[in-house]
């Protein structure tokens, strides 16, 4: 926990990034990972080796962009730097190991950005504000765009933040929140090249005790990516989040 906390005061970020939850988030989701290393790793495996054959299958070999890198952790970076003249890996905000991670890639760069473009929209606002087309850097340029495991996450910190606006139903904050996925599906299916998307779209929370699950579905209503690969994410076997249940989510992994 203290670690944690300096983590938070001492990272370089953008206030709005901050304030929105963000670097929270991704130092809690390096704690989770270290506590339950074992059962993500055949999630990161699958989401890496997903990667790696999009590669093999992109003719050009200029510039690849990955969305959500994040701590590195589902990004196969010496097969992608090795592959193409230019890496960029995207992300709200790094975390310092990230950071030196990539020093050693003389053509990776990290860029800031928010590609739902909503992070400074939805702090002091009085409504519900216009979700924005989906923004993904240098995307006409790119020969391999990669969006890895946080499509689902986008919606989450902007509605969080409208949550307490007057007059704000769940069923509005739902339509709210689809309309981010869209966007980002949207700005990929605009991709000149190979796009790949890899993002969980269930949650299954399985009782201990029958096996009996509870779903719900994690991109609020837009239909899921038809085809491609799927597999399961034990993202907290209990008793991560409760003893008396595993959570686990459903992962599909195509081409746009």
């Amino acid at each position: 926990m203290i670690q944690e906390l300096l983590t938070h005061w001492m990272t370089p970020c953008p206030r709005p990034i901050r304030r929105l939850g963000y670097l929270h988030d991704m130092i809690a989701v390096r704690a989770r990972h270290r506590r339950c290393r074992d059962a993500w790793a055949p999630h990161l495996a699958a989401t890496r080796e997903r990667v790696a054959a999009a590669v093999d299958a992109t003719p050009g070999r200029d510039l690849a962009v990955v969305l959500g890198a994040g701590l590195l952790l589902d990004v196969p970076l010496d097969a992608l730097a090795a592959a193409f003249r230019r890496v960029v890996l995207v992300d709200v905000c790094w975390l310092g190991e990230t950071r030196r991670a990539v020093r050693r890639f003389g053509n990776v760069d990290l860029l800031d950005h928010d590609v739902t473009g909503l992070a400074a929209a939805c702090r002091g606002v009085a409504s519900i504000p216009a979700v924005p087309r989906g923004s993904i850097p240098y995307l006409r340029d790119a020969d391999l765009v990669c969006s890895l495991n946080c499509l689902s996450q986008l919606p989450l910190n902007p509605r969080l933040a409208l949550e307490s606006l007057p007059d704000v139903s769940a069923d509005r904050l739902d339509r709210f929140s689809r309309a981010i996925v869209a966007a980002h599906v949207e700005a990929l299916a605009d991709a000149p090249g190979l796009a790949l998307l890899v993002t969980d779209t269930t949650a299954n929370r399985v009782l201990k005790s029958t096996g009996d699950a509870l779903s719900r579905d994690l991109l609020f209503g837009h239909p899921h990516l038809d085809g491609g690969d799927t597999w399961w994410w034990d993202i907290a076997p209990a008793p991560e989040e409760d003893r008396r249940y595993d959570l686990r989510h459903k992962v599909v992994a195509g081409v746009v």
